[in-house]
Protein backbone atom coordinates (compact mmCIF):
# COMPACT_ATOMS: atom_id res chain seq x y z
CA UNK A 1 0.00 0.00 0.00
CA UNK A 2 1.64 3.34 -0.81
CA UNK A 3 1.89 5.96 1.79
CA UNK A 4 -0.94 8.20 0.44
CA UNK A 5 -3.72 5.36 0.14
CA UNK A 6 -2.71 4.83 3.73
CA UNK A 7 -3.22 8.38 4.64
CA UNK A 8 -6.10 8.96 2.61
CA UNK A 9 -7.87 6.43 4.65
CA UNK A 10 -6.95 7.76 7.88
CA UNK A 11 -7.40 11.50 6.77
CA UNK A 12 -4.45 12.15 9.53
CA UNK A 13 -0.89 13.36 9.40
CA UNK A 14 2.00 10.68 10.58
CA UNK A 15 5.45 10.36 11.91
CA UNK A 16 6.76 8.12 9.41
CA UNK A 17 10.30 6.12 10.18
CA UNK A 18 13.05 5.01 7.34
CA UNK A 19 14.33 2.12 9.69
CA UNK A 20 16.96 1.72 7.38
CA UNK A 21 18.66 4.90 7.11
CA UNK A 22 17.28 5.83 10.99
CA UNK A 23 15.88 9.22 9.42
CA UNK A 24 12.04 10.58 10.31
CA UNK A 25 9.50 12.48 7.75
CA UNK A 26 6.57 13.79 8.95
CA UNK A 27 3.91 13.83 6.63
CA UNK A 28 0.54 15.31 5.73
CA UNK A 29 -2.28 14.75 3.77
CA UNK A 30 -4.31 17.10 2.10
CA UNK A 31 -7.72 15.92 0.55
CA UNK A 32 -6.90 19.36 -1.57
CA UNK A 33 -4.75 20.64 -3.93
CA UNK A 34 -5.18 24.29 -3.61
CA UNK A 35 -1.36 24.97 -4.10
CA UNK A 36 2.32 23.94 -5.17
CA UNK A 37 2.62 22.69 -1.66
CA UNK A 38 -0.26 20.30 -1.78
CA UNK A 39 0.39 18.84 -5.21
CA UNK A 40 3.95 18.35 -3.50
CA UNK A 41 3.09 16.61 0.09
CA UNK A 42 0.35 14.50 -1.97
CA UNK A 43 2.79 13.33 -4.92
CA UNK A 44 5.43 12.42 -3.02
CA UNK A 45 3.74 10.27 -0.82
CA UNK A 46 2.17 8.55 -3.80
CA UNK A 47 5.57 7.15 -4.44
CA UNK A 48 6.96 5.27 -1.70
CA UNK A 49 5.19 2.13 0.00
CA UNK A 50 4.44 1.70 3.69
CA UNK A 51 6.10 -1.34 4.82
CA UNK A 52 4.95 -1.51 8.61
CA UNK A 53 2.53 -0.16 10.75
CA UNK A 54 4.04 0.53 14.84
CA UNK A 55 0.49 0.75 17.13
CA UNK A 56 -1.33 2.69 14.01
CA UNK A 57 0.32 6.15 14.77
CA UNK A 58 4.47 5.14 13.85
CA UNK A 59 4.39 4.39 10.24
CA UNK A 60 7.87 2.55 8.84
CA UNK A 61 8.22 3.95 4.77
CA UNK A 62 10.88 2.68 2.32
CA UNK A 63 11.82 6.40 1.75
CA UNK A 64 15.17 5.06 1.01
CA UNK A 65 14.51 3.18 -2.15
CA UNK A 66 12.32 6.49 -3.87
CA UNK A 67 16.16 7.97 -3.69
CA UNK A 68 18.12 5.00 -4.67
CA UNK A 69 16.00 3.77 -7.98
CA UNK A 70 16.18 7.67 -8.94
CA UNK A 71 19.44 8.97 -7.68
CA UNK A 72 20.02 10.32 -11.25
CA UNK A 73 17.43 12.77 -10.78
CA UNK A 74 17.68 13.55 -7.62
CA UNK A 75 21.48 14.02 -7.73
CA UNK A 76 20.62 16.37 -10.85
CA UNK A 77 18.27 18.42 -8.67
CA UNK A 78 20.47 18.97 -5.91
CA UNK A 79 23.32 19.72 -8.06
CA UNK A 80 21.16 22.83 -9.48
CA UNK A 81 19.68 23.57 -6.23
CA UNK A 82 21.77 23.14 -2.98
CA UNK A 83 25.15 24.42 -2.16
CA UNK A 84 28.35 22.74 -3.18
CA UNK A 85 29.35 21.60 0.29
CA UNK A 86 25.90 19.91 0.23
CA UNK A 87 26.37 17.28 -2.84
CA UNK A 88 28.36 14.57 -1.11
CA UNK A 89 29.35 13.69 -4.82
CA UNK A 90 31.75 10.52 -3.40
CA UNK A 91 29.30 9.75 -0.44
CA UNK A 92 25.71 7.93 -1.51
CA UNK A 93 24.71 6.78 1.94
CA UNK A 94 25.30 9.93 3.28
CA UNK A 95 23.09 11.95 -0.12
CA UNK A 96 20.02 9.31 0.26
CA UNK A 97 20.45 10.05 4.81
CA UNK A 98 20.27 13.99 3.42
CA UNK A 99 17.39 14.19 0.88
CA UNK A 100 15.28 11.96 3.40
CA UNK A 101 16.35 14.82 5.83
CA UNK A 102 15.24 17.57 3.50
CA UNK A 103 12.11 15.87 2.30
CA UNK A 104 11.05 16.26 6.36
CA UNK A 105 11.61 19.91 6.04
CA UNK A 106 9.85 20.69 2.56
CA UNK A 107 6.79 18.40 4.02
CA UNK A 108 7.17 21.11 7.02
CA UNK A 109 6.60 23.89 4.17
CA UNK A 110 10.54 25.38 5.26
CA UNK A 111 11.13 26.49 1.73
CA UNK A 112 9.71 29.41 0.10
CA UNK A 113 6.61 28.86 -2.13
CA UNK A 114 7.78 28.85 -5.37
CA UNK A 115 10.58 26.06 -4.58
CA UNK A 116 7.63 23.91 -4.33
CA UNK A 117 6.69 24.33 -8.19
CA UNK A 118 10.84 23.22 -8.72
CA UNK A 119 9.87 19.63 -6.56
CA UNK A 120 6.92 18.84 -8.06
CA UNK A 121 8.57 18.89 -11.79
CA UNK A 122 11.21 16.85 -9.78
CA UNK A 123 8.10 14.23 -8.82
CA UNK A 124 7.05 14.76 -12.28
CA UNK A 125 10.49 13.22 -13.69
CA UNK A 126 10.54 10.64 -11.12
CA UNK A 127 10.53 6.98 -12.11
CA UNK A 128 10.45 7.29 -16.08
CA UNK A 129 14.04 6.01 -15.36
CA UNK A 130 14.94 3.71 -12.61
CA UNK A 131 18.03 1.56 -11.01
CA UNK A 132 17.50 -1.98 -10.81
CA UNK A 133 20.03 -3.23 -7.86
CA UNK A 134 22.30 -6.23 -8.70
CA UNK A 135 25.05 -8.04 -7.06
CA UNK A 136 28.27 -6.57 -8.64
CA UNK A 137 30.23 -9.84 -9.18
CA UNK A 138 27.48 -10.53 -11.48
CA UNK A 139 28.84 -8.22 -14.04
CA UNK A 140 32.50 -7.97 -12.85
CA UNK A 141 35.70 -9.27 -11.30
CA UNK A 142 36.14 -6.37 -8.19
CA UNK A 143 38.40 -5.95 -4.98
CA UNK A 144 35.61 -3.79 -3.34
CA UNK A 145 33.99 -4.92 -0.10
CA UNK A 146 30.63 -3.69 -1.48
CA UNK A 147 29.38 -6.01 -3.80
CA UNK A 148 26.01 -3.76 -5.22
CA UNK A 149 25.73 -2.57 -8.46
CA UNK A 150 22.80 -0.37 -9.55
CA UNK A 151 22.03 -0.53 -13.92
CA UNK A 152 19.85 2.08 -15.15
CA UNK A 153 17.31 1.63 -17.47
CA UNK A 154 14.16 2.70 -18.38
CA UNK A 155 10.74 2.24 -16.38
CA UNK A 156 9.11 0.51 -19.29
CA UNK A 157 11.93 -2.01 -19.39
CA UNK A 158 11.80 -2.84 -15.62
CA UNK A 159 8.07 -3.43 -15.85
CA UNK A 160 9.18 -5.49 -18.81
CA UNK A 161 11.38 -7.49 -16.86
CA UNK A 162 9.04 -7.83 -14.05
CA UNK A 163 6.19 -9.39 -16.08
CA UNK A 164 8.35 -11.86 -17.92
CA UNK A 165 10.88 -12.77 -15.74
CA UNK A 166 9.54 -12.31 -11.60
CA UNK A 167 5.28 -12.18 -12.25
CA UNK A 168 5.99 -15.62 -13.70
CA UNK A 169 7.90 -16.95 -10.25
CA UNK A 170 6.09 -19.48 -8.02
CA UNK A 171 8.27 -17.32 -5.71
CA UNK A 172 6.85 -13.92 -6.40
CA UNK A 173 5.25 -12.18 -3.77
CA UNK A 174 4.37 -9.00 -5.21
CA UNK A 175 1.31 -8.55 -6.76
CA UNK A 176 1.97 -4.88 -9.24
CA UNK A 177 5.44 -3.56 -10.75
CA UNK A 178 5.35 -1.06 -7.80
CA UNK A 179 5.32 -3.08 -4.90
CA UNK A 180 8.19 -5.06 -6.59
CA UNK A 181 9.94 -1.33 -7.47
CA UNK A 182 9.72 -0.51 -4.02
CA UNK A 183 10.85 -3.51 -2.07
CA UNK A 184 12.93 -5.29 -4.26
CA UNK A 185 16.19 -6.05 -2.88
CA UNK A 186 19.64 -7.48 -5.46
CA UNK A 187 18.55 -11.42 -4.23
CA UNK A 188 15.46 -10.81 -6.65
CA UNK A 189 17.06 -9.67 -9.41
CA UNK A 190 20.22 -11.81 -10.10
CA UNK A 191 19.10 -12.86 -13.48
CA UNK A 192 18.36 -9.31 -14.89
CA UNK A 193 22.23 -8.21 -15.93
CA UNK A 194 22.05 -10.79 -18.80
CA UNK A 195 18.07 -9.47 -19.45
CA UNK A 196 19.05 -6.06 -19.89
CA UNK A 197 22.67 -6.84 -21.79
CA UNK A 198 20.26 -9.19 -24.27
CA UNK A 199 17.85 -6.42 -24.47
CA UNK A 200 20.42 -3.69 -24.55
CA UNK A 201 18.75 -1.68 -22.30
CA UNK A 202 21.51 -0.54 -20.20
CA UNK A 203 21.65 3.22 -20.24
CA UNK A 204 24.06 3.08 -17.44
CA UNK A 205 25.95 1.45 -14.33
CA UNK A 206 26.73 2.63 -10.86
CA UNK A 207 28.89 0.80 -8.71
CA UNK A 208 27.93 1.70 -4.91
Amino acid sequence: MTLYEYLEKKKNDYDTYDTVYNAEVTVCYSDEEEDDYDKFCNGIIKKVNVVDVDNDNCLVVNWNNLIRRNMKKFREFSAEYWREDCQYKDDDVEFIYQWINEIHYYMAGCVDEDFYSKLNSLLDSLDKEIYICVYRDTIEAHDEDNNLSEILVTKEFAEQYFNECIKTKEWNEWKTFEEFSNEYIADDTEDFYDYAMEHNAIIEIHNW
